[in-house]
């Protein structure tokens, strides 16, 4: 079944509607092998706040990019289809509301979509391993982050950006955690504990450095012990150089070429994947959305080779 889209293919993309490589939108419901969705919260956030633009941001970046992946070389747009399912309802200034809001909502994705997540800050990624529980039972995790994101109650919130795992841990979603790339400042001695308890891996960027990157994603695709993997990839994994445009810069981190490289070496079918904290007003001539289009373009196409097998 091959996509159908929404503008022309041979439109140019400052030409026509404002969809994700000028899909055609879809209801939540309608089947599709891969579907994107936006999900414009940004309530979680503890510092810079604005992630909620960037959903329209990518939408409008990922217009540039052409149907074939260099190095993948998968038609995807052509070969399997890719519908663009608009954006989740939520209630601005509302965790709670909001939260219950987007389970609900993607409860409603067919098990058969392989879908794609566009934040938003980090603390969407809770409801969604909500509802792929639901589903498919624990997950296995792969996390991209600077930083942990598993304190407990911060600056009096136990919902935010910066303990959402630690509160997806505690509710028993996950079976194995991968962490790449973390770096961040911790609060106390102590802030490993949780980590450590749970038996998280986790691939500091001192381990990346040492081993090499390309080792560590050799490691990961021995790691996995199942199908039931999700992907959440938050852009301040990526070194500011690269990626300015996020809420909690943090330097030392991986290069662009570095995070593309995990998803066209990627060789394990995953459950879908998160995009997050890409903060649009903090950006410099629009690199960091352009680095997270093309990410969820390389991620599509990867897993569209891997269906094929």
């Amino acid at each position: 079944m091959t996509t159908r889209f929404l503008n022309k293919p041979d439109l140019p993309p400052f030409q026509g509607a404002n969809t994700f490589f000028g899909l055609k939108i879809g209801n939540i419901t309608n089947e599709s092998d891969f579907g994107i969705i936006g999900i414009p919260m940004d309530f979680g956030s503890t510092f810079r706040t604005g992630q909620r633009f960037a959903p329209q941001k990518v939408r409008e970046l990922s217009r540039i990019i052409s149907g074939i992946d260099y190095f993948i070389r998968e038609d995807i747009f052509k070969e399997f289809s890719v519908l663009d399912y608009g954006d989740i309802n939520v209630v601005p200034g509302y965790i709670d509301k909001s939260l219950t809001l987007i389970q609900e909502h993607l409860q409603k994705v067919s098990r058969n979509v392989n879908l794609v997540q566009v934040g938003g800050d980090h603390l969407v990624t809770l409801p969604i391993l909500r509802s792929l529980h639901n589903k498919f039972g624990k997950i296995e995790l792969i996390h991209f982050d600077a930083h942990t994101d598993s304190w407990g109650s911060i600056y009096g919130s136990e919902f935010s950006h910066a303990n959402w795992l630690r509160q997806a841990i505690s509710e028993n979603i996950l079976s194995d955690v991968y962490q790449v790339a973390i770096r961040g400042s911790l609060y106390s001695k102590s802030d490993m504990n949780f980590q450590n308890e749970f038996g998280a891996k986790i691939y500091d960027m001192q381990e990346i450095r040492s081993k090499g990157f390309e080792n560590v994603i050799k490691e990961l695709n021995k790691s996995l012990k199942s199908e039931r993997v999700y992907i959440t990839v938050d852009i301040d994994a990526v070194d500011p150089a690269y990626a300015p445009g996020t809420g909690i810069p943090e330097p030392g981190g991986l290069s662009s070429w570095e995070i593309m490289t995990f998803f066209r070496l990627m060789n394990f079918k995953t459950l879908g994947m998160d995009l997050v904290e890409i903060l649009p007003a903090y950006d410099f001539s629009d690199i960091t959305s352009i680095l997270g289009a093309n990410l969820i373009f390389q991620y599509l196409s990867a897993q569209a080779k891997l269906k094929k097998t």
